[in-house]
């Protein structure tokens, strides 16, 4: 066997040599050897005595080995994408489909901000204090925007629509009028609303079971007293119990459900996590569709997309009770390879303010002062020079570090407004691949 190659006989009598991928980790987990292949998503349990004795220390170049040793191990390694063909380079099959995904014309994905009013104040909250009730959407702007959407776009294009704010449940009359319209117009459309549900009911609920078909975001920020502490309704109601309620009815109609919860210093120092899971057991259905995912709180603007490694390590340690307390996790994503590209990196997907003012990243919709980088409005149209040298600014493929990374298919490169503000720094997720590896596995396992 030539150094590097594997050769295979195929049916018809030819010979095809096979190289190693280059997007394989490894990965120690108890007494098997984790091979991940980043490109495909491919994983390979090999137990630690099928290796014994092949003189590799090097677990990703152990495959050789193993495909010399037995025959279904190099089938299993070729159908994953751990060998492929002599003449393959997948970097080359990464840069282009980025590429299609970057131009591609056939769907659009639209933010839409109704307003910064809200319902709530909440201590962390990004938007500061800025719920103004003059930034709410009206029917006449609502019009202005539908109007705009349909002469920007054929009616034959795939097209997404998330609508943000504030509270956008306040304008749910808008938000219903603006999905009916633009049903009559385009073929395939879906919507999802980003809220904090506390305005949720049965009839809203069935509107939002009908115009999506993903999970819908709630977020509880930890047990009963902390939660109320942290989201604070301002009416002074109880929101966690309201939220509760408003769970039940979700999982009645049974719509997915993600729990997001909002996590900091003090939340790390003042939550007692063993006390937590067992509120969660008690409060909620864990049965039924619902899924809980832990996400840090960080300042908004530039380098601010880079996790603490405190955070990680701590996200770590609770999924893993979570799992030992059959509590489901928003996690699998973490291990599957990109399969799209942020509105930011895109050049048919944009977001819309109140006043009709057109942004790509939906920050600047919500967070004060954040970039402030327009590229037109309904009225006027999209400057489109202006974004095509913008995300023409936005690529992982002039980036040597990101072009050598075994990462590179689970990332792109990151957070592309992160990449325009002129930073290049990994996400810290990369170092705990390990880690991060022994939780899916375990996560699996128990799923």
């Amino acid at each position: 066997m030539e150094t590097g190659y594997i050769s295979v006989m195929q049916n018809d009598g030819d010979i095809e040599s096979y190289k190693k991928s280059s997007y394989i980790v490894s990965s120690c987990i108890d007494h098997d050897v984790i091979l991940f292949n980043t490109f495909t998503g491919g994983i390979i349990k090999i137990d630690k005595k099928e290796i014994a004795g092949l003189n590799s220390s090097n677990y990703e170049d152990i495959i050789y080995k193993l495909s010399e040793k037995r025959t279904d191990y190099r089938d299993v390694l070729i159908k994953n994408g751990f060998f492929i063909k002599e003449y393959i380079n997948e970097f080359n099959i990464i840069k282009t489909n980025y590429y299609i995904k970057k131009y591609q014309r056939k769907y659009a994905a639209i933010t839409i901000n109704t307003g910064l009013i809200c319902n709530c104040r909440c201590e962390y909250c990004y938007e500061g204090k800025s719920h103004s009730i003059d930034s709410i959407l009206k029917k006449e702007k609502a019009d202005d925007i539908i109007a705009f959407i349909k002469r920007q776009f054929s009616k034959e294009i795939k097209i997404s629509v998330t609508f943000i704010g504030g509270e956008p449940l306040i304008c749910i009359e808008q938000i219903q009028y603006m999905y009916y319209e633009l049903k009559k117009y385009f073929n395939d459309i879906k919507c999802s609303i980003i809220t904090n549900g506390l305005l949720l009911n049965k009839e809203i609920a069935l509107f939002i079971k009908e115009i999506t078909d993903e999970n819908i975001q709630i977020s509880i920020d930890g047990p009963k007293n902390y939660h109320n502490k942290k989201r604070k309704a301002i009416n002074g109601e109880d929101t966690y119990n309201k939220l509760l309620l408003n769970i039940k009815i979700l999982q009645e109609l049974d719509i997915p459900i993600n729990i997001r919860v909002h996590i900091d210093d003090e939340f790390i120092k003042n939550v007692n996590i063993l006390s937590w899971i067992e509120d969660i057991k008690k409060d909620f259905n864990i049965n039924k569709k619902i899924r809980f995912y832990l996400a840090p709180i960080v300042k908004i603007g530039k380098g601010t997309k880079i996790l603490d490694k405190k955070y990680v390590e701590y996200i770590i340690d609770v999924y893993n009770r979570f799992i030992e307390n059959n509590i489901s996790i928003v996690f699998s994503h973490i291990f599957k390879p990109i399969t799209f590209l942020c509105a930011v990196d895109t050049f048919n997907s944009f977001s819309i303010d109140s006043d009709g003012e057109i942004y790509k990243c939906w920050h600047d919709l919500t967070v004060p002062n954040f970039n402030n980088n327009r590229f037109g409005n309904i009225y006027k149209g999209i400057n489109i020079a202006k974004i095509i040298n913008y995300i023409s600014k936005i690529d992982i493929n002039e980036n040597i570090e990101c072009k050598q990374c075994k990462f590179l298919p689970l990332c792109y490169g990151g957070c592309p407004e992160y990449i325009s503000s002129g930073y290049n720094k990994c996400t810290i997720l990369k170092d705990y691949y390990s880690q991060l590896l022994s939780l899916f596995i375990k996560m699996n396992i128990h799923e």
